[in-house]
């Protein structure tokens, strides 16, 4: 039944004109059995002006936007309530700058799995539009591109 309401939203965003974000390259690292928290990241561009206003994933009890900033000498990690996307920029999520944190994990993420995102987005006009992204999880960095584009 996900399945098929995600497709139904996916295909109303489509008909509505906001097919206009694309989401390449998702992924998140891989945990050890017992760890709580993982980190999640993609490139996001949009030909229009676009925020990422929230993420959920049925394996987290919370999932954050960060950006990790060099900041004399030292690396800080911030969270961010919401992530603008200016028309025509990509807006990479990486180790050490913008990335993904799932919080209370409900289970350990094992390489070859694929954990499902939902990425709440609002347009110009703040109609939002919600996809729903497979993130494979990784050992390590992303080596191949897969593309997804809404």
């Amino acid at each position: 039944m996900k399945k098929v309401f995600a497709a139904v939203v996916l295909g109303l965003a489509s008909m509505y004109g906001y097919a206009d974000v694309s989401i390449k390259a998702p992924w998140v690292r891989a945990t050890a059995p017992a760890q709580k928290v993982a980190g999640g990241y993609m490139q996001i561009s949009s030909t229009t002006n676009a925020t990422l206003l929230k993420l959920t994933s049925p394996v987290a009890s919370s999932v954050e936007l960060h950006a990790s900033t060099m900041e004399n000498g030292v690396m800080k990690m911030r969270y961010l309530e919401q992530l603008e996307i200016p028309a025509g920029k990509v807006i990479e999520f990486k180790p050490g700058g913008y990335h993904i944190m799932l919080i209370g994990l409900k289970k350990q993420l094992v390489e070859g799995d694929k954990i499902p995102l939902k990425l709440l987005f609002a347009d110009n006009s703040n109609k939002e539009h919600l996809f729903e992204v497979s993130f494979p999880v990784q050992a390590g960095a992303r080596e191949k591109h897969e593309h997804m584009h809404h």
